[in-house]
């Protein structure tokens, strides 16, 4: 009966110890909140049919459109506010979903690769800061970014 308590408190020292060494070290890359903070960024985005800007939608009625953390406010800029748990949180396809339009890496809008666009057929691009990005949907966004969505030949 001795053996038994004696392997019991044991075995209770190693979850104990092991349920610690995950607190204070983490388990992992994704062992915290990507942000690690409260966050409240800006990054602003432009969206191009055809060489022809289109207009960024406002909320009508509301303080902002979109989610608590991915939103735009009267002033048609990203805004990421809150805690960001997972990078994927804050991608550009989530926050083209959060604001009500279409974007996935084969669509813009009501474009989709391959339609025509001057004759031609177009494709979705993503452009940051001025260069070309193969992330398109994916890509994460950052503050004080500029985001250019394009469909073009």
């Amino acid at each position: 009966m001795g053996r038994i308590i004696t392997w019991s408190i044991i075995g209770v020292i190693v979850i104990v110890i092991v349920f610690l060494f995950m607190q204070f070290q983490g388990n992992g890359p994704n062992s915290g909140p990507y942000s690690k903070v409260q966050i409240h960024w800006h990054a602003t985005l432009k969206v191009f049919i055809c060489g022809e800007e289109k207009q960024m939608p406002v909320p009508i009625g509301q303080s902002h459109l979109g989610t608590p953390l991915l939103h735009t406010h009267e002033d048609r800029r990203i805004h990421i506010e809150g805690t960001v748990w997972k990078p994927e949180d804050i991608t550009m396809g989530k926050y083209m979903d959060a604001i009500g339009l279409n974007f996935r890496d084969d669509q813009l809008l009501d474009k989709k690769n391959g339609d025509l666009c001057s004759e031609q057929p177009g494709k979705v691009k993503l452009f940051v800061n001025k260069k070309e990005s193969p992330e398109l949907a994916n890509y994460i966004i950052k503050e004080g970014d500029n985001y250019e969505l394009r469909f073009e030949p």
